[in-house]
């Protein structure tokens, strides 16, 4: 099983370590792909109407990161929904509209990090549980976090790869109709605002006499020249002219000169027309109030709304039957009977903003086509970005691989030119000695360490290889299944056994144990759970494996294997939780020194005797560490460079602790700062390898060797090459 990884989980393994009590993912502008913004219930209303985004001051660092189209999604604190998908409308800024989200717009805003916003497509909103897979790797603890607690907070910068698989989670919906939309035209006088801006609907006729007071008053208003006085500012030319033929308002309803069975096609025909009329208008204009006036009269029992026209070529007899209601209210309204002239006005208004409504209608439904489209082409140029992108690491790598087999091939020449030198001077016979002294020296001798795995800086090594300081040789073994890094290496009954670790995006829980008498790899049972950075020793035959990290939270368990038993079983737990901590066997007792409890690099140290219940606390260290490395020589325990909480960064300093004494004591640092390294004890000697060097992010390809007496020395050894966050171990 696997576990992904959370942003500090990544920041680990950087070189700021620090970062990883901030709730900032600190991302790189062109690694930066989407953001998340917060709101209420009492908020969300003015940030659409503001078609503006803000958060507080404190995230103006990320904000500021944001283009102009990069996706935007917003998270509701109340509902805590995560709703979209929205785009940037330009950069993100540093408070551009100062009064925002304030009261009543008078006070000052608190959320100045802001950025105006667009819709790119509606989308129905998703729950907390929906989306929080997709965004795992950011969310955190805001306090220190306890074993099984849920995390609650999250970070809002998404990188790339989570903005894909977010947006692919959202399902489009129909615009919401309380979302603000600007005007489709600037009214001409203010009686046609409210009608364009008021949210109500046009109630239903009910019965006959309120059909014929509907058709009167619009008749009187025909009568009276009204509807050009109404619509003066927005009705076009064609529809106003085709109003001023119209004697009485009723010609497109008279249907008595016609036959019966003809009464439905026609009023059929004219909803197809202004159907028609409706889809060739792009230019937004308004429907003449004759033709509404036809409409509203046609369907006497039904609600004016957006889809009437949708209706409007159903069958002959629902259209025979809305002539016949058309002609008797006409009727009623010739011959004089109706009494109620004083609702003119609002049944003016109320049909009047039916078809205002059904104009906004179709003007969103082609803005939303054109909004896809321009999507599709985005998505496009993303994708063809980001092949262009894995196109150039393809081509870096190549370069690479090409520069290894120069030189592999170059060094071919030279072994073959020694070769054919050791020929013309030595016999056949000492030849054949001497391959089989190198065979066994390279090979079979037991002057050798083993590195495990790691990152040469293009990829994560599944590699294990022996390593002979005195022929500056490293001779590959069998490789593991997959790339590990941050494992820890034990050696117990002549066999390397790997615990946990991770590939650069996931944990593990794997137990790989190699059998140098095979070359082969065989899988043990594994861990409890998936853990990486953390320490491992054995003891009295049994493996000890303690501390790390599953990228959400720091361990404290300690785990026991017993190959005769053959599987795990846990033990008492440290007195702190520890990642990336380090950890050494010495005289029989188990030392658990520094590490990451998920707030602070820890000074302190402590210690199991296997034959004692509980750990006990040692002295501790100048200064909390990380990301360091122990080893055991002439009975004393040497803590190696990593990640010091008082000089903020990797250091080069060496700390030793005999456990006859009462404290650490500082000792001659080594010659390069360095962290994520390995360190392994040989022949009376500490050999370093590799790491991650200062802020320069630069992995090393140094080896340095300790020797009491003579202090650190640089070898000059070259035959490892860069390599860091791998393991070192000696038979």
């Amino acid at each position: 099983m696997v576990k992904s990884k959370s942003s500090w989980s990544q920041v680990v393994k950087s070189t700021r370590p620090t970062n990883l009590s901030i709730s900032e993912r600190h991302l790189q502008a062109q690694d930066v792909g989407a953001v998340i913004f917060g709101c209420t219930n009492n908020t969300i209303a003015e940030c659409h109407s503001r078609q503006l985004f803000g958060l507080p001051r404190a995230h103006i660092s990320y904000v500021r990161n944001i283009k102009e189209g990069l996706p935007l999604f917003l998270f509701n604190y109340d509902d805590r929904k995560l709703y979209g998908i929205y785009e940037a409308a330009g950069n993100g800024k540093f408070c551009p509209e100062s009064n925002a989200w304030s009261n009543d717009g008078h006070g000052k805003t608190s959320y100045p990090a802001q950025v105006a916003m667009r819709v790119r497509v509606w989308c129905f909103p998703l729950a907390e549980n929906q989306f929080r897979n997709a965004i795992v790797a950011n969310y955190y603890q805001n306090t220190p976090s306890v074993p099984g607690q849920k995390l609650h907070y999250f970070q809002f910068e998404l990188d790339h790869a989570q903005t894909r698989v977010l947006m692919d989670m959202f399902t489009p919906s129909p615009p919401p109709n309380n979302f603000w939309m600007p005007p489709v035209a600037a009214p001409a006088d203010e009686h046609v605002r409210e009608l364009v801006s008021s949210p109500v609907w046009a109630p239903k006729h009910e019965g006959k006499v309120k059909s014929e007071r509907v058709v009167k008053s619009y008749a009187d208003m025909v009568k009276k020249n009204k509807f050009e006085e109404v619509g003066k500012g927005d009705v076009d030319a064609e529809h106003a002219s085709s109003g001023d033929e119209s004697s009485n308002g009723f010609d497109d309803l008279d249907c008595g000169d016609k036959p019966p069975e003809r009464e439905g096609y026609e009023l059929s025909d004219q909803a197809v027309e202004m159907k028609q009329q409706q889809h060739s208008d792009k230019q937004g204009k308004v429907l003449s109030f004759n033709r509404v006036l036809e409409g509203h009269a046609a369907l006497p029992a039904q609600q004016w709304n957006p889809y009437l026209y949708a209706n409007a070529t159903d069958t002959e007899d629902k259209d025979a039957y809305s002539c016949k209601y058309a002609q008797e209210d006409k009727c009623a309204i010739l011959d004089g009977h109706s009494n109620f002239p004083e609702t003119l006005d609002a049944e003016v208004n109320q049909l009047s903003l039916g078809h205002s409504n059904l104009l906004v209608q179709l003007l969103g439904s082609e803005s939303c086509a054109e909004a896809k489209l321009i999507d599709v082409v985005k998505e496009l140029s993303g994708r063809i970005e980001m092949m262009e992108k894995k196109q150039a690491w393809s081509n870096k790598e190549v370069q690479h691989l090409q520069g290894v087999n120069e030189r592999l091939l170059k060094r071919i020449v030279e072994l073959k030119g020694t070769v054919r030198t050791l020929n013309s001077k030595i016999d056949p016979l000492t030849l054949d000695d001497s391959l089989n002294q190198f065979v066994e020296q390279c090979l079979g001798s037991e002057d050798v360490i083993y590195l495990v795995g790691g990152f040469d800086g293009f990829s994560f090594l599944p590699s294990l290889d022996s390593f002979s300081p005195s022929l500056d040789i490293l001779t590959p073994l069998k490789s593991m299944a997959v790339g590990k890094s941050y494992a820890s290496t034990v050696a117990l009954n002549g066999k390397i056994f790997v615990l946990g670790g991770g590939d650069g995006s996931c944990w593990f829980d794997t137990v790989d144990c190699y059998d140098r008498s095979r070359d082969d790899w065989i899988t043990c049972p594994s861990l409890t759970r998936e853990k990486g950075s953390l320490a491992g020793v054995s003891v009295n035959g049994r493996i000890y494996a303690f501390g790390g990290g599953d990228g959400s939270q720091c361990f404290s368990d300690v785990e026991i294997f017993d190959p005769t038993h053959g599987k795990w079983i846990k033990n008492q737990p440290m007195l702190e939780k520890r990642f990336a901590l380090a950890g050494v066997a010495l005289n029989g007792a188990i030392y658990a020194v520094g590490g990451f409890n998920g707030v602070q690099y820890l000074s302190s140290a402590e210690r199991l005797d296997p034959r004692e219940p509980n750990w006990k606390m040692l002295p501790m260290m100048s200064a909390g560490r990380g990301c360091h490395t122990l080893a055991v020589l002439n009975e004393k325990i040497f803590s190696i460079g990593g990640y010091d909480t008082g000089a903020k960064a990797m250091v080069a300093t060496v700390e030793v602790y005999e456990p006859r004494m009462p404290s650490w004591v500082m000792v001659e640092p080594m010659n390069c700062t360095r962290g994520y390294h390995s360190s392994a004890v040989l022949g009376g000697s500490i050999f370093t390898f590799g790491g991650v060097k200062a802020e320069a992010d630069t992995i090393l390809d140094v080896v340095e060797r300790y020797k009491e007496g003579c202090g650190w020395v640089t070898t000059g050894l070259k035959s490892i090459g860069r390599r860091c966050y791998c393991s070192a171990i000696v038979l």
